[in-house]
């Protein structure tokens, strides 16, 4: 494989078109293309498969390399932002997530609205070097 840097909607066109054989996407990028039956998934970049895709193998069971991939998406604030309103929105976007309407779009597309605290992402800069000293033994 050939890495071929796309933005996102891009590259999703690419592989419609024909102009890439394949690439890594989000679920909630290619599921459009998924259900209008442009596109089609190979694997999942998971240690087991998706609950919404149950028929789709995962990269090990496709003889590929074990990867597991994960998308995640944080809320921000501007620098100084009190804990009392950090609290505050982290409790009302958990109200949000628990509606069956609101989980319901999001399984639609694959997508897993799990929730971490708002400390995780205090440092992203930390968590960035995590994540890329992990890529890096790759």
């Amino acid at each position: 494989m050939m890495s071929v840097p796309y933005k996102k909607i891009p590259q999703i066109r690419a592989d419609c078109r024909g102009e890439v054989g394949r690439s890594f996407a989000t679920a909630s990028t290619a599921a459009p293309m998924i259900q209008a039956k442009k596109l089609k998934y190979l694997a999942i970049a998971a240690s087991m498969r998706h609950p919404c895709y149950p028929n789709v193998p995962t990269m090990v069971e496709s003889g590929g390399p074990n990867i597991n991939l994960k998308t995640w998406v944080g809320i921000v604030a501007p620098a100084g932002t009190s804990k009392e309103a950090m609290s505050g929105v982290s409790t009302d976007v958990a109200k949000v997530m628990a509606d069956p309407e609101i989980k319901a779009k999001w399984d639609a597309v694959g997508l897993d609205a799990g929730r971490a605290p708002h400390r995780i992402f205090r440092s992203p800069s930390s968590m960035t070097l995590r994540l890329t000293v992990r890529w890096r033994r790759r």
